[in-house]
């Protein structure tokens, strides 16, 4: 509030004015996202930082790996970038038109990576994996070991599938399954427990 010096107010002190200026220059969200649809690069990283945080938030929750989350953002501000001119004002703040559809894309994500975890282990890509393999006994092997885990039950041959076959971590098989990272262990320890006897059982009718 300004001073009173002889029943007039006194001029606001360099403080107060530093602090309106800033008030009144600070753009909206919504004042953002139409410089950015004018092609605004700089409105573009403002409005970046400001809604990065939370949407990276947002998508860890759902894909449990930041790595993912990282990666779905950066998809999602591509989209705004091209996207800007259609936000509808009507439905809703930027804020939440953009995080809602960030929302959406890390589901989309987290659903892609479970279709993926399902592949059968008969599916052309393993066939083909086995046939490149130029050492014969290695070729020999690994066909056994697709014969073997045909003989465990889904659950553990699913987490065999994606720990051999596909590279997956075992946070990222947790994350594919959507079952605990001890459920994964655990699962793993008794899928190689019934391969070893599966082998034993194996060795011994060929001998």
């Amino acid at each position: 509030m300004r001073r009173r010096e002889g029943g007039r107010q006194a001029p606001a002190g360099p403080a107060t004015s530093a602090r309106a200026s800033a008030a009144v220059s600070l753009p909206t969200d919504a004042e953002l996202l139409r410089k950015v649809a004018a092609g605004d690069r700089a409105a573009f990283g403002q409005l970046y930082d400001r809604l990065a945080p939370s949407a990276l938030s947002i998508c860890y929750r759902v894909l449990g790996s930041w790595r993912e989350a990282e990666d779905v953002v950066h998809d999602v501000f591509l989209e705004c970038w091209r996207e800007a001119g259609r936000y509808d004002p009507t439905r809703g703040s930027v804020r939440t038109w953009f995080l809602v559809r960030t929302r959406s894309r890390a589901i989309d994500r987290r659903r892609k990576v479970q279709r993926d975890a399902t592949i059968p282990l008969d599916d052309e890509l393993l066939h083909r994996d086995i046939a490149d393999t130029t050492d014969v006994d290695a070729r020999s092997e690994r066909g056994m070991l697709v014969r073997l885990l045909r003989q465990l039950s889904s659950e553990q041959r699913a987490v065999v599938e994606l720990g051999y076959f596909g590279g997956y971590s075992t946070s990222e098989i947790a994350l594919a399954l959507e079952i605990p990272i001890g459920t994964v262990k655990s699962r793993m320890i008794r899928a190689r427990d019934s391969l070893r006897q599966l082998l034993a059982r194996s060795q011994r009718a060929h001998d």
